[in-house]
């Protein structure tokens, strides 16, 4: 699950029940509606998302929560929010939302549902052709970060690759392709051009064990 803390209070005012276990988390916007900064943001997410957060979990998910901070009703550890998948196509969202919050449940977008297919997470390009592929249940998102300036959701994995999806689409703009990439995408990093005659910004990726990496002989790497 991924609870909300509110440290004022000390009490825990939203869990959200995930089918994986989760192994990312990355705040988007704590506001929604107007109140949401504009340009980086698709419609549906704009209009109907009312505090994002992404989360990456075991088997290669990658899902955009709205955590309702428009919705006074709260949950717990004991009484569970639960997820309402919606996709880019699905229509009538103002009544559907309302529906979902008052059976308990959150909308939830799954930026990644088009990788999945019966028990096989394949890792692709931006116009789809397949880099690779790998069982569900050895996937595992390790890394995640937005990058505010570019309104991109950097998502690493661990076997080594990571990925940039622009969330005005949603939509994948970039897959990496390295080779012997063995270690798991930990960290980014996103730094702006200072000084520089290209005027070029740059994302270093680090790479290195897990926290539930058995072995210590694991190589670490910043690219």
């Amino acid at each position: 699950m991924v609870c909300v803390l509110d440290p004022n209070i000390s009490k825990v005012i939203r869990a959200v029940d995930f089918p994986q276990k989760v192994t990312s988390v990355e705040p988007i916007t704590n506001v929604g509606g107007v109140m949401t900064p504009k340009g980086f943001l698709s419609d549906q997410l704009y209009k109907f998302f009312f505090g994002i957060v992404a989360v990456g979990t075991v088997g290669g998910h990658t899902y955009l929560v709205d955590m309702a901070t428009d919705h006074e009703e709260e949950s717990d550890e004991v009484n569970l929010n639960h997820l309402e998948v919606i996709t880019m196509e699905t229509r009538d969202l103002a009544s559907k939302r309302e529906n979902a919050l008052h059976r308990g449940k959150l909308f939830c977008l799954d930026i990644t549902a088009d990788c999945h297919r019966r028990g096989t997470f394949y890792y692709r390009t931006p116009d789809g052709k397949n880099i690779n592929s790998f069982y569900s249940s050895n996937v595992v998102v390790s890394s995640l970060q937005f990058l505010k300036r570019t309104g991109t959701l950097a998502v690493g994995y661990n076997f080594g690759q990571f990925q940039l999806w622009r969330l005005s689409g949603p939509g994948l703009d970039f897959s990496s392709n390295i080779e012997n990439s063995t270690s798991a995408v930990t960290h980014f990093a996103y730094q702006e051009p200072e000084n520089d005659p290209g005027n070029y910004c740059y994302l270093w990726v680090a790479r290195g064990p897990l926290p539930t990496d058995p072995s210590e002989d694991v190589p670490t790497s910043l690219l």
